[in-house]
């Protein structure tokens, strides 16, 4: 995978995993890493959980022009970006096309602020199954985390929307909960994490780890999480958009091949 460091990655999941219940900073827990902040270098076995965009499964797209739904809350809507070209679906967008050699996708932004999970299934079928997608990119989880939806009902609405997709033979690729500096205020953040990534393991499906990856970035920082959140100290910015863009870029590379 293009940008991708392997050597250290084992061992940075590790302290990553060592840390997850207690969803706190880490930034100024470990030296620095010697490379300069910029480019968007995560390993695999920290970004993605399952199958990397399901290539367990070969399959390529009949249409010319895929149709790609990202159907997800704020950080979909491009929240803490700062301009609509900059969210994580429009960098999605233009990191694809380059990575496929011109080749164009027609992606909907179907991503609605403040969404929870069971908001989504509300609007599944007229924002996704109605416009009948090869792909979809799945964001969800912080809110249900930010609202204290019981775990249970998470998972059981995240497992709805997922035989819904299957039952259609749509791709899905899921994006989880973020990091930001007051997670370790939310009670029992981590349970939501490692409830979708448990979700994702029984479904078999493709998910972009997204709290692990933007702890790891952290890493590359001076400032931190800090340097990775929009003013409002919660939403990506455009940094944060920019890595989830290209990962999300690669993965279903893969998948659309």
């Amino acid at each position: 995978m293009r940008n991708i460091c392997r050597v250290s990655g084992a061992a940075i999941l590790l302290a990553l995993l060592v840390t997850l219940p207690a969803v706190t900073s880490v930034a100024e827990k470990v030296p620095l890493p010697s490379r300069q902040p910029g480019a968007c270098q995560i390993p695999e076995d920290v970004a993605w959980s399952g199958p990397i965009a399901d290539t367990s499964r070969p399959w390529r797209s009949t249409e010319s022009t895929p149709k790609i739904v990202a159907f997800g809350s704020s950080s979909t809507a491009g929240v803490g970006a700062s301009r609509p070209e900059n969210g994580y679906v429009a960098q999605f967008g233009r990191a694809f096309e380059t990575q496929a050699g011109g080749r164009r996708i027609q992606i909907i932004n179907a991503g609605v602020n403040g969404n929870t999970t069971a908001d989504m299934l509300g609007r599944l079928g007229p924002d996704v199954l109605d416009r009948k997608p090869a792909v979809v990119i799945w964001q969800t989880g912080t809110n249900d985390a930010l609202r204290q939806i019981p775990i249970e009902q998470f998972r059981r609405d995240l497992t709805r929307g997922l035989a819904e997709f299957k039952a259609r033979g749509i791709k899905v690729i899921l994006v989880g909960p973020q990091d930001f500096d007051r997670a370790s205020a939310v009670k029992d953040y981590a349970a939501y994490v490692a409830a979708m990534q448990d979700v994702a393991k029984k479904e078999n499906v493709t998910l972009l780890h997204r709290y692990r990856m933007m702890r790891y970035l952290a890493l590359q920082h001076r400032g931190g999480m800090a340097e990775l959140l929009a003013n409002d100290r919660l939403h990506m910015n455009d940094e944060a958009h920019r890595c989830v863009g290209e990962l999300l870029a690669e993965g279903i590379g893969r998948l659309l091949r």
